[in-house]
């Protein structure tokens, strides 16, 4: 830590002592894609459960919130008790919500509360002519899109609804006809955010730049999870589909148990979430250069500096232990390669890898 913070020559030496034993020396494991990363942290933290460390005491730190994907998936399959610190699970985040509404309504446009979800991300269209719409399908006994479709050709709608109304069903038109397309399937989930404008909307509505950040990421990296998804099955050979992938989303991602906390629980939090607080053990994952530092701040002195004060609150926070990782290759986007990253330019500074 001291090592790190020392780099920063416009703040003051920090020389970090402790009241402990002392205890093993930081651990840093590099990896070559984003997902073996999580699965080795959910290994490692199951080897100290079963080395006496209860799991309230271990703590997995990251920088954006959309890093918390791969190690809620990794650590539901190992069957591992967790929290989200200040956060809520990937797939419970609005904008993810959203996102599965539309999908799911590609599949079942009978669906009435993903009907209404996905209506509502419509600009123009209003609650009003929602539930009307939603009337008049139970009326005519037919399908929701179809209620729509009427309703855009009445001269009572209101000029603006209609037009509205012609969007929402084209844009479901459209993404119907490229999921039944094994070429297109892939872009499914990018057409849904184009067409919806979806990015401008959670710029327009999020007030919080750090929060709009977070949301926009998000929304990246589950287009990212729907093309892995999709790529990963056409090269087994086998028939992905947008049902097939919505079904496994929703085994993996079940309430555990009865929905109560669980006492005995890893933490998984931003590093931001993380001042204050202490534990045993605790990983730092996708120590990343343009993770951490943001991509946002690389070019900006002042902005870097506080990208090393932000992964310096990190490492200060395990009692006994810390392990810091970073992965060279992330989740793939659309057709195109994985990302690709560089470890942190911060690492080499606090000793954790050679210069």
């Amino acid at each position: 830590c001291r090592a790190l913070i020392e780099q920063d020559r416009k703040r003051g030496s920090k020389d970090l002592r402790t009241s402990n034993d002392i205890g093993p020396p930081p651990v840093y494991q590099h990896h070559r894609y984003s997902q073996d990363e999580a699965f080795w942290v959910a290994k490692a933290i199951e080897k100290l459960n079963g080395q006496g460390m209860p799991l309230s005491e271990i703590a997995v730190l990251y920088r954006t919130s959309m890093q918390s994907r791969a190690l809620e998936t990794a650590i539901r399959r190992e069957r591992i008790p967790y929290q989200i610190i200040g956060d809520v699970s990937f797939y419970q985040r609005k904008e993810i919500l959203d996102l599965t509404a539309w999908m799911n309504l590609l599949v079942n446009t009978k669906s009435e509360p993903h009907f209404r979800r996905a209506a509502g991300t419509i600009k123009g269209l209003g609650q009003t002519y929602i539930t009307r719409a939603v009337d008049n399908a139970f009326k005519a006994q037919i399908d929701f899109m179809a209620s729509a479709h009427t309703l855009s050709t009445l001269s009572s709608t209101r000029k603006v609804t209609r037009e509205a109304l012609r969007g929402f069903v084209k844009i479901v038109n459209t993404c119907q006809e490229m999921a039944k397309d094994p070429a297109r399937l892939v872009g499914v989930l990018g057409e849904i955010v184009a067409s919806l404008r979806y990015k401008d909307h959670l710029k327009a509505t999020e007030k919080k730049p750090a929060l709009l950040q977070d949301r926009l990421d998000n929304v990246d990296e589950f287009i990212r999870v729907w093309a892995t998804y999709v790529q990963e099955e056409q090269s087994e050979g086998r028939e992905p589909s947008l049902s097939a992938f919505l079904e496994e989303i929703a085994l993996e991602w079940e309430p555990r148990e009865d929905g109560r906390k669980v006492k005995d629980a890893v933490s998984l939090m931003t590093i931001h979430k993380s001042k204050g607080l202490e534990y045993d053990s605790v990983f730092i994952v996708g120590v990343n250069e343009g993770i951490i530092p943001h991509v946002r701040s690389i070019g900006d002195s002042v902005a870097t500096s506080e990208e090393r004060r932000i992964l310096y609150v990190g490492m200060s926070r395990p009692r006994r232990v810390l392990s810091v990782t970073s992965y060279t290759y992330g989740t793939g986007f659309g057709n195109g390669p994985a990302p690709e990253f560089k470890p942190s330019r911060f690492l080499p500074e606090s000793w954790l890898i050679r210069k």
